[in-house]
Parts: C-alpha cells; structure tokens; sequence
C-alpha cells in the first residue's frame, strides 16, 4: 500500500483542499456553510423521485422557495453548534453567501 501523505503533482488528490487519512485523528478543520438565502430544491426528477410521495408534492409547491423560518432557525442552532469548535482548537472555514434564487447559465 502506497503511503497516503506521498502524492505525485499529477493526483487530482493535489488539487482536492479535503482530505481524510483514517477516523482517529482529531479534527483539524471544518466547512460550516451558510443558511443565508438557503432554497428548496426545485421540482425535477433527480429530486422527487428520491424522496416520499408526501414530500415530493411539497417541492412541487415550494420548490425554488426560500425555506420556511422555523426550519432555518433550527438548522441555524445546528450550525452554529459546528462553528464552537474553535474553542477545541478546530479550524472553522465559512464560504461565501451565495443568492440560490439565481438561475445557472451557460453559454449555450
């Protein structure tokens, strides 16, 4: 077995800023994202058919809504619990607020 911390310029390992050697380490840094503008998946197949009939109704509803307040506070509480971690002496990255009511485009 090769060893893990070796990786040749070529590996797309190089390129990857995550990475995971065994479960036993302590944590060193973590990715705490942002509820800021948070969604609902919009209605397509790759999501509803994933998920309960019940559900699915539901994002044929709202999705592409932003999400209701009572779910984004308790989700909120979730992630702030991960962002105490600096006090263990974890690295806590935040990426940047994004607005995912925007549609994607190409080019094309």
């Amino acid at each position: 077995m090769s060893n893990p911390l070796s990786v040749s310029l070529s590996s797309p390992m190089r390129t990857c800023p995550v990475r995971s050697f065994n479960e036993w380490d302590p944590l060193e840094e973590v990715i705490v994202g942002s509820l800021e503008g948070a969604v609902m998946p919009p209605s397509h197949i790759t999501v509803t058919r994933t998920i309960l009939p019940l559900a699915a109704q539901l994002y044929r509803v709202f999705g592409g809504h932003r999400y209701p307040r009572i779910m984004v506070s308790a989700a909120r509480r979730e992630l702030e619990g991960f962002v105490k971690l600096q006090a263990e002496g974890v690295a806590v990255k935040r990426p940047d607020i994004m607005d995912f009511t925007v549609r994607a485009l190409t080019p094309f």
